[in-house]
């Protein structure tokens, strides 16, 4: 086998490790982020609190909080930020 023929296997199997590496990557991080982002868009992790609302999407807060679009776990319930009293 000439010397060129031998290096350009080196190049294919390489070429193909690589393919193996971004695309195991690609899973991992697609998951991680997906997972992350969720979470990010919760109410809880904002330290809010859901709350039942018998008139949503027309619903209010209590006094010194506000209304926020952070997702609750129930999806008749509102999301309020801040401080109560």
């Amino acid at each position: 086998m000439k010397k060129a023929a031998a290096d350009i296997w080196w190049v294919i199997i390489a070429a193909v490790i690589a393919i193996v590496v971004m695309m195991v990557l690609l899973v991992f991080f697609t998951n991680t982020s997906s997972k992350t982002g969720k979470s990010i868009l919760e109410c809880e992790s904002k330290n809010g609190e859901c709350y039942p609302q018998p008139g949503f999407p027309e619903a209010k807060c209590p006094d010194a909080t506000i209304k926020t679009t952070f997702s609750c776990p129930n999806k008749e319930q509102v999301c309020c930020i801040g401080f109560q009293q």
